[in-house]
């Protein structure tokens, strides 16, 4: 039975990002503990060089593993599956949150009605859009029509 090169790139960028929040809480650390860094040892590096060393390579660690895991997930014909589940799956839902957090600073700048308006139109339309029985302007044109009725213009 041969690995799925989908499976293995995904093993990447998981290993990668685990390697990448090690490095940022050693990065951390490194940074804000000031006795790594307060004395002179002269000619000796001091006691900051071996973090340093391991958190440069941890990191360069990171990098590569989760920029190989994107290259193969990007470069394997018929993983487009995978990115659309994704988004489906995690992205959407993320960016809903956001245009809600968008949406209620906007009502104190542009008002109720306008950020309204705006955040049913949008996203009356990318769901529509995900159906792809019917055309974009059908879609867009339904759209602003349930605005409209919605928001009561």
């Amino acid at each position: 039975m041969s690995p799925d090169p989908l499976r293995e790139s995904r093993n990447q960028i998981a290993a990668g990002a685990f390697l990448a929040l090690w490095s940022l809480a050693g990065w951390s650390s490194f940074l804000t503990t000031p006795a790594l860094h307060a004395d002179d040892y002269g000619v000796d590096p001091g006691p900051d060089l071996l973090p340093y060393i391991v958190l440069v390579t941890l990191s360069l660690g990171a990098v590569l593993l989760i920029g190989e895991g994107l290259r193969r997930t990007f470069a394997e014909p018929g993983n487009d599956r995978y990115w659309r589940q994704l988004f489906n799956g995690s992205v959407a839902p993320a960016l809903f949150v956001v245009s809600l957090v968008v949406y209620v600073v906007a009502i104190d700048s542009i008002g109720y009605l306008i950020s309204s308006a705006i955040v049913a139109f949008s996203w009356i339309t990318i769901l529509g859009l995900r159906n792809r029985d019917e055309p974009t302007r059908t879609v867009v044109t339904k759209a602003a029509l349930a605005t409209a009725i919605g928001i009561g213009a």
